[in-house]
């Protein structure tokens, strides 16, 4: 049974068939609540919706939802720090007029340009006509529209395992402890409380961090760098210490020449009929001179082929060409 056929097929015999198997739905419906707690956004349907506000708003979806609801209270509970940095990303028009890296940024660089800007600061010729060329806009306040938004970098780590009342209480105490600095927000979707301690940030880059009771199953997750880059937009560590060390960073192995395995190296001297299988390639024998164009190629007549081992002779049209040659045609 795939859970999203709620957004490509009839909600009605969706719903029938998860009341038909409460205890698989009640698991689909715990995979969305540990996502949404972990990203309030990030529920099965995204923007249309989640599937547990589906549910709800139908009474005979109850054994459904009592599954759920027994599920999560038979859980093993953690309590996760998550921690984001949002970087500011680079636009269309940066990237094409300056290529991979940017040595003198624009403005435009990180905005994005309005439609009037666009309108109005065209370069043109002598002669009126439009220039494809490298934007020279002053940047005023109607020519800037949103700032572009670039990678994401995420931390998560358990600070703690437990039931899922002593989790929910540790979110709770945590806010109410420290009330100027740390603030309770309960999700519009999900009805998931989070206990933010870092305040509200506008624009770009932008950083968040809160801790969140759920569901136990997610692993520890961060990048290399993150702690550095962390302290240099903050200044600060993370709050809770973790319950356990991160994994090793696996590194992907490298190959003597140091191109990574997996990837088809190119192969020195002609080719031969076995090195083409190798890299899919069709064998193009040079004795006799050079090969014909596409065009030229298109124009020859079909020539017979076999289908298989086996088989008989064919033309190129499919015909047999044994009849055909008996046929005169």
């Amino acid at each position: 049974m795939c859970p999203f056929s709620g957004v490509c097929a009839s909600r009605d015999r969706h719903e029938e068939r998860l009341r038909a198997h409460p205890h698989v739905a009640a698991e689909v419906l715990r995979l969305e609540h540990v996502s949404m707690a972990l990203n309030e956004h990030m529920s099965l349907y995204g923007p249309a919706g989640s599937l547990y506000g589906r549910l709800t708003e139908d009474g005979r979806n109850r054994a459904v939802l009592k599954a759920f609801q027994a599920g999560l209270d038979q859980a093993l509970y953690a309590v996760y720090e998550v921690r984001r940095i949002t970087f500011v990303g680079r636009t269309k028009d940066c990237r094409r007029w300056h290529g991979k890296e940017c040595a003198e940024p624009k403005w435009w660089c990180n905005w994005q340009r309005t439609a009037r800007c666009r309108r109005i600061h065209t370069v043109v010729d002598p002669n009126g006509a439009p220039v494809d060329a490298e934007p020279h806009c002053p940047g005023g306040h109607r020519c800037r529209g949103k700032q572009q938004k670039g990678q994401t970098w995420r931390s998560v780590r358990i600070v703690y395992e437990g039931p899922r009342n002593r989790a929910e209480f540790i979110v709770g105490r945590f806010a109410d402890r420290f009330p100027e600095r740390v603030r309770l927000v309960t999700g519009d979707t999900s009805g998931i409380r989070r206990a933010h301690y870092l305040p509200n940030t506008e624009g770009l880059p932008r950083t968040e961090a809160f801790i969140v009771a759920a569901p136990a199953g997610v692993a520890d997750k961060q990048r290399a760098g993150f702690e550095k880059k962390w302290t240099e937009h903050t200044g600060g560590r993370p709050v809770f210490p973790p319950l356990r060390e991160l994994p090793p960073t696996v590194h992907r192995k490298k190959s003597p020449s140091g191109a990574p395995h997996g990837r088809h190296l190119p192969l020195p001297g002609p080719l031969s009929p076995d090195r083409c299988v190798r890299r899919r390639q069709p064998y193009r024998q040079d004795v006799d001179g050079p090969q014909p164009s596409r065009r030229a190629a298109a124009r020859r007549p079909p020539q017979p082929r076999r289908s298989r081992p086996g088989a008989p002779r064919q033309d190129g049209r499919g015909r047999r060409a044994d009849r055909v040659m008996a046929l005169g045609v």
